[in-house]
């Protein structure tokens, strides 16, 4: 519980406007996440969140919980295709400590619904469908840029001074 809260809290300013990168950031780097999600968060199908451990502090609680929000609004953004080039970007460097994150949750979901029928929410992802959308959304990036480059060729030979001046030539010879 001290070493989430002092990790965590040394990167993270909940204050800062950039917090849910700091944490996101955080999520993607430091490879405790993954155990601490799977021990110590469980879904709660009842009020559809997490359910709050009684392991951890109150602070390393709140820690948790902030860090399992920006973790499932990324994986909702990711799956609809809604997120920005630059968490894309943040996730496809850290795309196993993403999978493991993933399957983390999924372990937590599957532990705490044992012997419950309830399905598991709808921002829950399994690596595999994870691994998908993000593999398809960042070849849409590449192949946006492959033709942002090719376009940005043509306009610079367009833009030349010899076809300038060649065209200035064409049209005084008519």
């Amino acid at each position: 519980s001290r070493m989430l809260v002092k990790f965590v809290g040394n990167k993270v300013d909940s204050k800062a406007d950039d917090s849910e990168d700091q944490m996101l950031r955080s999520l993607l780097t430091w490879n405790c996440w993954p155990p601490y999600i799977r021990h110590y968060w469980c879904y709660d199908s009842s009020t559809s969140e997490g359910k709050k451990s009684s392991k951890l502090g109150e602070e390393a609680q709140m820690v948790l919980q902030l860090a399992i929000s920006v973790l499932e609004a990324l994986l909702v953004r990711l799956k609809n295709a809604k997120i920005t080039v630059k968490h894309l970007r943040i996730a496809r460097e850290h795309e196993e400590q993403l999978l493991k994150l993933c399957e983390a949750m999924d372990a937590s979901n599957s532990e705490s619904k044992k012997g419950q029928k309830a399905k598991m929410p709808a921002s829950a992802s399994h690596r595999k469908s994870c691994q998908d959308a993000l593999q398809t959304l960042w070849r849409e990036v590449e192949e946006f840029n492959h033709k942002k480059k090719r376009l940005n060729s043509l306009f610079s030979l367009c833009t030349s001074e010899d076809i300038s001046e060649s065209m200035k030539t064409t049209k005084h010879n008519k």
